[in-house]
């Protein structure tokens, strides 16, 4: 990803949820070198990804993200459901819907456990017989 893409991703991010206006400013400041390497060692973290080697594989690539500036959990969930169907977007309604509305804070941890929710709940509705919600 180049840094023009991370900026329109990030406004695409911002335009929903909670507004955080200097996140901007930080993601400015990022070089080629820094986004290119940090989501290209993400993506690649991801490549052949299934659900069922667990989520260890999507925390590896969170934690590549995240060591850009201006990029956390839900920025990162973004573009990573961009590069792999198996990884949801971090978004207000995502998190209330799979984890029950209780209140969650924007984290990895937190992250981590809406992809086995919805990992889980995909895998109900597949299986023979699962509901039909």
């Amino acid at each position: 990803m180049k840094v023009d893409e991370h900026l329109r991703l990030l406004e695409w991010k911002l335009s929903r949820g909670h507004k955080r206006p200097w996140l901007m400013g930080q993601a400015k400041l990022l070089t080629e070198q820094q986004v290119f390497d940090a989501t290209s060692g993400a993506f690649a973290a991801l490549a052949g990804y299934c659900p069922a080697d667990g989520v260890a594989v999507v925390k590896r690539a969170i934690a590549l993200m995240n060591a850009m500036k201006s990029v956390g959990p839900a920025t990162a969930s973004a573009a990573l459901a961009a590069v792999c169907p198996h990884t949801p977007f971090m978004s207000d309604t995502a998190l209330a819907t799979a984890l029950s509305g209780r209140k969650v804070d924007y984290t990895p941890k937190a992250y981590l456990e809406l992809v086995a929710a919805l990992q889980g709940k995909a895998q109900e509705l597949s299986s023979p017989g699962g509901s039909r919600v």
